[in-house]
């Protein structure tokens, strides 16, 4: 999700907006990540479900469509942090379902192909920008949020481990 690196020029030239705002996105951002984090460690074991993880990492690309629609600032200052929240729920839900559902003597070798979405976030971005680029920071924006959407339901509907997620609990 390139929705933060795309996010200067998306304050530039859809909210009109100065560098200062955009610290304050940056800024709820935070605060939604945190307050996910903070509502998954409230939760403790009760719910680390793979259905939370699929609800969360539904909802973020929702929100990012949602978001590279609005032109006014308050929709932004409520809707991004609602997309890091939904992300930071999908994250530590599923680093908790992987690293439980994994041997012990392969959790090191799964955690090390778990993280290369880190290594690939800069294609992403570059994609992403690419996008912006040749049409729009707003079609861009919601073009990952819809191929984001795409690629869940495309793998919910073809891949039976992950429709099997939605019974799996720890």
């Amino acid at each position: 999700m390139p929705v933060f690196q795309i996010l200067p020029a998306f304050t530039d030239h859809v909210l009109h907006a100065q560098a200062n705002v955009y610290g304050y996105l940056m800024a709820a951002s935070g605060l939604g990540g945190l307050l996910g984090s903070f509502t998954m460690a409230s939760l403790g074991g009760n719910i680390r479900a793979g259905w939370l993880g699929i609800i969360a990492l539904s909802f973020a690309p929702f929100f990012v469509i949602l978001f590279s629609q609005s032109s006014q600032l308050w929709t932004a200052f409520f809707l991004l942090p609602m997309i890091a929240f939904s992300m930071m729920i999908f994250r530590v839900n599923n680093t908790t379902l992987v690293q439980t559902l994994a041997p012990d003597e392969l959790r090191g070798r799964v955690m090390s192909i778990y993280q290369l979405d880190q290594a690939l976030a800069p294609l992403g971005s570059f994609l992403v920008g690419a996008c912006a680029d040749l049409f729009s920071t707003t079609t861009a924006m919601a073009g990952s949020g819809i191929l984001g959407l795409a690629v869940i339901f495309t793998i919910m509907a073809s891949v039976k481990q992950m429709r099997n997620l939605w019974r799996v609990s720890v």
